[in-house]
């Protein structure tokens, strides 16, 4: 009977990166904007700790999909909110932690845009004539 040999790699840290929303300073219309984050982990997530603004959660405030963790805001975030996220700390069940932590940022903006001093007024007569930029160069319209 010929010897088994069995091979393991246990590494030394887990590389934990931002699914959404990217990048750093994203604007997003969404007012329940979520975070999902990707840990490549060897088992089951044992503990987590991710702060969002100045609350710190844990793995109870979180869902898991086999390797990305969801957060998802229970109050839904104001026009004008700056969303700051840091999962601090995160280890599987073999107790392998990541490898460092990930910290990114967000704004919220649900206005829509508005047109600040429009040229010409609405409403007035242009009697001068313009131009019209178009590719290769301005064209007279007059």
């Amino acid at each position: 009977m010929e010897p088994f040999c069995w091979y393991f790699y246990i590494p030394g840290c887990l590389e934990a990166e931002i699914l959404y929303p990217i990048p750093d300073g994203a604007i997003t219309a969404c007012d329940d904007q979520d975070i999902a984050l990707i840990i490549p982990a060897t088992s089951a997530f044992d503990s987590i700790a991710l702060i969002v603004n100045s609350d710190t959660l844990g793995i109870s405030d979180v869902t898991v999909s086999g390797d990305t963790l969801f957060y998802t805001p229970s109050v839904l975030y104001s026009s004008g909110d700056t969303v700051l996220f840091n999962l601090v700390y995160a280890t599987d069940l073999m107790g392998i932690p990541i490898c460092s932590a990930v910290e990114s940022w967000f704004l919220i903006d649900t206005e829509p845009p508005v047109a600040e001093s429009p040229n010409p007024a609405p409403g007035s007569d242009v009697t001068e004539p313009c131009l019209l930029y178009t590719s290769p160069g301005p064209r007279d319209l007059s």
